[in-house]
Formats: C-alpha cells, sequence, structure tokens
C-alpha cells in the first residue's frame, strides 16, 4: 500500500536524516517506482515523480509533496482511494479493460513529525507523527478517492552511538470511498538504522504492517531497505527498496532521490 511506504520513507530516513541536517529547508525531488501483479495474474507498474518541500531540525519535521505519476498495466485503472484489493496494493482496481496508460497528478501529501519527549539516558525520544492526504489525483489515473485520508501516530527513536532504533504505532483514517467497504486500520513500523564512515552515510531496515482493511484479505506486511549519502551538508541522496512479506500482496516498491538545501 503506497501511503504506507511513504510512511516509511518518512520516518525512518527523515530520523537518520535528522543527523545531517538541523533547522534547515530542503527542496526533494525523487521517482518512486511500483510494479505488481493483480488477482487474475495481470502485471501492471507505476512510476511517480515526487517534488516537494520539506523542514528538518532537531525535534520536527515537516514535509508537502505532490507527485506526478505515470502508470501503465494490461488491465483498466478505477478509483479505489489507495486501498487494495485482492493482490492489487498501489491504488488501481484491475478491470476487463488492457494496456491501460494514464498520466496526470497524483494526491497530495503534508506530513509532519514532532519531538514532544527528548532522548534520555535510558528512555527513547517520543514524537508526535501524522499525515493528511489531499484529494488531488488526476481522475483519469483512478488512483484517488476523492476524499481526505489521516494518519496519526506516537513515534519512539533511540540512538546508541552508530545505531538508531525506531518505532512508529499509528492509526489510519480512511475517507469513504463509493463501492468500497473498508475498516480504518492501525499500523506498526519498527526499524534500526546505522551511521557509516564519517557519518556522511546511513543504512537502515525496515519492517511495516497494517491491520485488517477489507474483510477476507490479508493486509499488506513489507520489508523495507534505505541508503542515504550526504555529498555535503547541502546535498543529500536517499534511495529505500520494499517487498511485501505476505502471499496475498504482490507489490515491488522502489525510491530514490535527492534533497537540496535552500
Amino acid at each position: 500500500m503506497k501511503t504506507l511506504r511513504i510512511i516509511t520513507l518518512i520516518t525512518a530516513l527523515a530520523a537518520v536524516n535528522s543527523v545531517f541536517a538541523q533547522g534547515k529547508f530542503f527542496v526533494n525531488s525523487y521517482v518512486q517506482f511500483v510494479s505488481g501483479k493483480f488477482e487474475d495474474g495481470a502485471k501492471y507498474s507505476s512510476v511517480f515523480f515526487y517534488n516537494g518541500i520539506k523542514y528538518q531540525a532537531r525535534d520536527l519535521f515537516l514535509s508537502l509533496n505532490i507527485p506526478f505519476v505515470a502508470i501503465s498495466s494490461n488491465g483498466s485503472a478505477d478509483k479505489s482511494g489507495g486501498i487494495p484489493k485482492a493482490t492489487n496494493t498501489s491504488g488501481i482496481l484491475h478491470s476487463e479493460e488492457e494496456n491501460h496508460m494514464a498520466l496526470g497528478f497524483g494526491d497530495l501529501y503534508f506530513n509532519l513529525s514532532y519531538e514532544i519527549i527528548s532522548q534520555g539516558a535510558l528512555f527513547p525520544a517520543v514524537s508526535l507523527d501524522g499525515y493528511v492526504k489531499a484529494p488531488t489525483a488526476s481522475k483519469s489515473l483512478g488512483i484517488g478517492s476523492g476524499s481526505f485520508d489521516y494518519f496519526t501516530a506516537i513515534g519512539l527513536r533511540k540512538n546508541f552511538e552508530r545505531f538508531l532504533l525506531f518505532a512508529q504505532f499509528g492509526y489510519l483514517t480512511l475517507g469513504e470511498v463509493v463501492g468500497s467497504r473498508v475498516d480504518n486500520p492501525f499500523t506498526l513500523s519498527a526499524g534500526v538504522g546505522y551511521l557509516l564512515g564519517s557519518n556522511n552515510q546511513s543504512l537502515y531496515l525496515g519492517y511495516d504492517s497494517y491491520s485488517t482493511i477489507i474483510q477476507g484479505h490479508v493486509p499488506p506486511k513489507q520489508l523495507s531497505f534505505g541508503y542515504n549519502y550526504a555529498f555535503n551538508p547541502r546535498l543529500i541522496f536517499s534511495a529505500i527498496f520494499s517487498l511485501p512479506l505476505d502471499s496475498e500482496n504482490s507489490d515491488l516498491f522502489f525510491s530514490g532521490g535527492f534533497n537540496y538545501e535552500l
């Protein structure tokens, strides 16, 4: 599910990147690629070109992003609100038409993370995390619900010299989609980051999962691998790769791009 992958990217990479940036504005540009198959075996792929702005400090992270999207599949897109149906977790529902291609803008995401309790000798830092999804997606893409989604969460983070442990417990309020019956899921994200060399590189390993969204269907679970490289304090490269851990969901996900200090 794409929204959870955005949560992973924001939570993990923002936490590790905080080593490199303190109280600065960045422009971010990155490409996100998702591929998988529908329940009947038909394949699809989506490319999201993200451009946005973010503010990052030790205790505050804000970002605003809207993607330009290209979708190709041998089944046409239909409105799903980004909710998986059967094996499709990219936000596209499969229909009988073939060789579908669509271009347009996706939904706008505003992300926030604010540290409310600083890390102590024995206790982790605690943050309030969340996002608001605004329904700006082009209708031709078939990836928007036409309604707002809201995510709220508690984040935990603890540094041990070069290691960073993080976890996030959240609740996703999904907007209504005509013809779809879904439950608002709880989410869990957890992982570890590690600083390399002279602290200008970092790796992380993360796990993400939902509670039940659609009765009778297995909710998405995924494992993610990330990498950051700071060319200098003003230019940071980030990449993330994830793969599903359940038999029903088939999405493979890759995202990579740059953060430029303003």
